[in-house]
């Protein structure tokens, strides 16, 4: 699922956890854990992108966007 995870949002840039669940066929609770061990590897940063009426909010979506390696 790690690999589905980073091949995914290779291809894409970012995505939701909801969009990255569906497409693995996969539960978000388990989509969240290979979310998670990405991101403790800096390999994936949390984006909470505005909503167009501000700088942000609590109920805006979160897209998690895929970092290539420095250098």
């Amino acid at each position: 699922m790690l690999g589905e995870v980073r091949d995914y949002l290779k291809r894409r840039g970012s995505a939701t956890k909801g969009e990255i669940s569906s497409y693995l066929g996969s539960s978000e609770q388990a989509t969240e854990l290979a979310l998670k061990y990405w991101i403790n590897k800096g390999r994936i940063r949390i984006i909470t992108p505005p909503c167009g009426s501000c700088d942000g909010c609590p109920g805006a979506r979160e897209l998690y966007e895929w970092l290539e390696p420095a250098g």
